[in-house]
This record gives structure tokens, sequence and C-alpha cells, in this order.
């Protein structure tokens, strides 16, 4: 890894949808995110921001360009690649919570890292860790119907870093929440990137939220400003 430690870097991406399409819905995008760096694009409905992070976080392809992650390039390399990138270096938050509802907060937090190959044991340690560092052990046990909208946010911001990601890709991850609880959510988000040293890319409309990030863009007609 290089002295600089950049997270993520992108190297004017373009994406149109399909090949008659006359415009790119984004048009050569370039941006950097050093470690422990957390970096907020704002813009309208529509303007791109999911598919630029999708594109980040290797779900879809882009029609040109190049990404890297934790200084690896990312591109022309296998589907199966592709998994073991996102499986081990990226942590993606999004709007909706996506937890397993059959399953109680520790469980929840053990699976990815089972499916890391990470011991049972080292599993369940980690998980109670990290519940504690962020104030949640009460809720080990709880069963994710059984916790408000903002613990099930919060929970699912832990299970974003449990596998200590290089960069953390979140989709408007306070949408759902109302300002309180977004705001404690938020709070926990910086307090992730400090613990992790990771760095984030996150899609917000919250203006508020966007100034409390390292940094903050407006994308707009494919264009990052």
């Amino acid at each position: 890894m290089s002295e600089i430690g950049f997270a993520l870097q992108v190297r004017n991406i373009k994406k149109k949808f399909s090949i008659s399409d006359i415009n790119f819905i984004l048009n050569g995008i370039d941006l950097d995110i050093k470690s422990g760096e957390s970096l907020a694009i704002v813009g309208k409905s529509g303007s791109g921001k999911s598919t630029l992070l999708q594109i980040c976080g290797l779900l879809d392809e882009a029609t040109e360009g190049s990404i890297s992650i934790d200084d690896s390039l990312c591109s022309d390399i296998s589907d199966d690649q592709k998994t073991l990138i996102r499986r081990h270096k990226i942590g993606f938050i999004y709007q909706f919570h996506h937890l397993l509802s059959e399953f109680n907060v520790l469980e929840n937090l053990i699976i990815p890292q089972l499916i890391c190959n990470i011991d049972s044991k080292s599993a369940e340690s980690n998980a109670i860790e990290y519940l504690n560092k962020f104030h949640l052990k009460n809720k080990k046990d709880s069963y994710i119907h059984n916790l408000s909208g903002g613990e099930k946010q919060r929970i699912a911001i832990i299970r974003s870093i449990i596998n200590r990601p290089k960069i953390i890709i979140a989709d408007e991850p306070t949408g759902n929440l109302d300002n309180a609880n977004a705001m404690v959510a938020f709070e926990l988000l910086n307090e992730v990137l400090k613990y992790s040293n990771a760095g984030m890319i996150i899609a917000t409309h919250s203006l508020e939220m966007a100034n409390l990030c390292s940094k903050m863009m407006v994308l707009e007609n494919g264009v990052l400003k």
C-alpha cells in the first residue's frame, strides 16, 4: 500500500445505460478518498449518485474509466475477484437496513464474518467488541423486529465495518430516519471512521450531514463539482 493510503480512487468514470443513449449519466468522474476521510456526494434525485456508488462498490460496470480500491486497480478483473474485494474491502450501508430478521443482533454481526472464513469464536468476540464500543451490547440478543428504526440502522452501520473494510459506501444511510435519529446515526458513522480508519463515500440529500464530512461535492449534469 502506498504512503498516501488511498481507500478509493476513481478516474474518468463515464456511464450510460445503453449503446443507443446519447447522454452519459456520469461523464468523466474523478475523485480520491484517503483512509479516514469522508466525501459527501449531493445532488438532485436522478442525478446519478446511486449509480456512482454502485460503480465504486463494484456492483455495476462503468462504460469507461477505472476504479482503484486500497491502491489496487479493479478494472479487468473477474466477477469472482470482485466478489472477494466486496467481501473483504468494502462495507455497504443503505437507506434501509437489510438486516436478517430471523436472526438476533449478535448473529447479524457474526454471519458476515463467517462468510469471510473467520472462525465462530473470533467472530463472536469481534461482534461483542463492536457492540461494546458503540454502546449497544444490551441489544445483542434482541431480534430485529424489536429494535427501533434508529437502532436497526446503527446495527447496520456496525455490520458494514465488522470485516474491517478499506472503504465504506453509504447510499442515503439516514434517509429513512427522523432528524434526531439521523444525527445519531451520522455521529456513529464518524466514530466508525476514526475506529476503522476506512474511507467513506456517502450520497445524501442532507446538506447538514454533508457539511460534517471531510469534503463535499455536487453531482450535476453527470459531473462532480
